[in-house]
């Protein structure tokens, strides 16, 4: 399960939805059944990149492609654009400490 800071967010207007996942995103049972009644996800706004720190620095950041994929499933979104994926400009031990795969 993700930390509380890398929420998700539905946006939508009574005839289509809008989700925002800027970290990825894992749902739980009764957070899919809530998506269900929403209107059909039109868009997927998510991360392809996987981002990796040490448990004490957060952890998982970025769900990468297999957290991708799930969250296509879960959404069954019409449509996806990768997004937050730019670069991380980190220092000092981050970037030595961090794992990251990177898609293009």
């Amino acid at each position: 399960m993700m930390p509380p800071h890398f929420d998700a967010y539905a946006l939508y207007d009574g005839s289509e939805t809008i989700f925002l996942a800027p970290h990825g995103y894992s749902f739980r049972s009764k957070q899919l059944e809530q998506l269900r009644q929403l209107p059909p996800v039109s868009l997927l706004l998510a991360p392809a990149n996987y981002l990796r720190l040490p448990f004490f620095l957060g952890g998982t950041i970025m769900t990468g492609i297999a957290g991708l994929e799930k969250l296509l499933r879960d959404t069954n979104a019409a449509s996806f654009v990768n997004s937050h994926d730019g670069d991380k400009h980190a220092t000092g031990l981050v970037p030595v400490l961090s794992r990251e795969i990177r898609y293009t």
